[in-house]
């Protein structure tokens, strides 16, 4: 097994976020329409997405790429559902590409 060794720029990072924050936002639309598991499921990859963009952070913060790189392998990996729609950061696709490839 290989372990990724990308860490994103600041702007795919800053990306990610408000992709997930985009993502997130939208499970408040589902809700009114009364899809209540949907938006469980929503909020669970939510949560793990965030998780793993502070913990991106932090460990670029402290110097540790390694740590970084994992993380953001799990961010990428958790948005690549979305990599082929419109919507999807363009900045994210080559990152999303390489992540593929860490595997």
């Amino acid at each position: 097994m290989t372990f990724p060794t990308e860490v994103p720029t600041a702007e795919q990072y800053d990306a990610a976020r408000f992709f997930v924050l985009t993502r997130e936002r939208s499970a408040g639309q589902l809700l009114r329409g009364g899809e209540r598991e949907v938006v469980s499921i929503y909020g669970s990859w939510s949560s793990l997405m965030t998780k793993c963009l502070v913990r991106t952070r932090l460990a670029m913060d402290r110097g540790d790429l390694a740590e970084a790189a994992r993380a953001w392998a799990v961010v990428l990996e958790g948005i690549s559902w979305w990599a082929s729609t419109p919507e999807f950061p363009e900045v994210l696709r080559e990152a999303g590409a390489a992540a593929r490839d860490w595997g």
